[in-house]
């Protein structure tokens, strides 16, 4: 039997968003929590791997953008800010 590792990054990937929309829906997270844009992020990316190796460009494009989305705001949540004291 041989392994098909698309079909393996799809399915892991489909259960992350499932889990974020689920959280979400369930109120276990917040909308605009590290945890959810992470869960998109690694969903989206896997299925756009998988729906581009099956030739699905519709699908395709679609994560693609749910992606550079999640990635976006992901880089904004984990960027530091800067914590100014004042001076006496």
């Amino acid at each position: 039997m041989e392994i098909n590792y698309f079909s393996i990054i799809g399915w892991v990937s489909m259960i992350c968003l499932l889990v974020a929309y689920f959280m979400i829906s369930f109120k276990k997270i917040k909308p605009k929590s590290k945890t959810y844009y992470l869960l998109n992020f690694l969903g989206s990316t896997g299925l756009l791997i998988t729906s581009f190796y099956s030739r699905l460009f519709p699908v395709a494009v679609l994560n693609l953008f749910w992606m550079i989305i999640s990635l976006f705001f992901l880089v904004k949540l984990f960027k530091i800010k800067p914590v100014y004291k004042e001076l006496k």
